[in-house]
């Protein structure tokens, strides 16, 4: 059994346990079903439903990202399980890419799942559904391997992942033109199409194109990824025990 299997097994089995499943998960899920059930009861509007979608997208790819940041490094090192990983024919470069991975996909599918059933109630099928679905897949490996990079690097990394999403990323969206180029948040609504740059203010000569946002996105992930191996490699080994 190769080290990215025994990861996945690992990682399985602790999601799929009793209790195992992260709470972010089913908060989400639980106000996709109190949402859909007041839309059947009459208490909201199509509109709202629609709505739903568009907050799986944002702000709740960055949101619950940053809930399972911790997921794939810090709550296992923290809770003094990684000693068998790491004694185990696993080199902590694959511990980390492939706990990323993992929590990622989770997170994207969550809301995936939570965009696909908005869509369906609000019997919306088009390029822009896709194009939805692909930006929070992108988006959820972006956001999971930043901030997990955050909290692998700081003590309070749920706390400094907070500050940074608040106010740098969500404040700096919303500047205009070239400026808001710097921020993930806005490369992911344009990933999803213009439904999701309409509120931000744009002056000046700018095109957003969604070649670029993908790109800048992806070298992101790779940048926090390298970023986090090397932070995970320079963790003594008793800490993990």
């Amino acid at each position: 059994m190769n080290g990215v299997s025994i990861t996945l097994r690992t990682f399985g089995a602790s999601l799929f346990s009793r209790g195992g499943m992260p709470r972010g998960v089913w908060v989400f899920f639980l106000v996709t079903l109190a949402s859909i059930g007041a839309y059947l009861y009459g208490a909201f509007e199509r509109t709202q439903i629609i709505d739903l979608g568009h907050w799986a997208l944002f702000p709740g790819t960055p949101l619950l990202a940053l809930a399972l940041s911790g997921i794939p490094l810090v709550e296992p090192h923290a809770g003094k399980t990684l000693l068998y990983l790491t004694v185990a024919p696993v080199s902590r470069t694959t511990l980390a890419v492939v706990r990323t991975l993992a929590t990622s996909m989770l997170v994207g599918c969550t809301l995936a799942a939570i965009a696909l059933i908005a869509n369906a109630f609000a019997e919306i099928w088009s390029v822009h559904s896709a194009r939805q679905i692909g930006a929070i897949v992108l988006g959820s490996i972006f956001y999971t391997t930043l901030f997990g990079m955050i909290q692998l690097a700081f003590r309070k990394g749920l706390f400094a992942g907070v500050l940074f999403y608040f106010l740098i990323d969500v404040p700096l969206a919303r500047l205009p033109a070239e400026l808001s180029m710097l921020a993930p948040s806005w490369h992911l609504r344009v990933l999803a199409g213009p439904t999701f740059t309409s509120d931000v203010a744009r002056v000046g000569s700018f095109s957003a194109s969604p070649e670029n946002s993908a790109i800048f996105l992806l070298a992101g992930t790779l940048l926090c990824g390298i970023s986090t191996i090397a932070i995970f490699k320079r963790k003594d080994i008793g800490d993990l025990c």
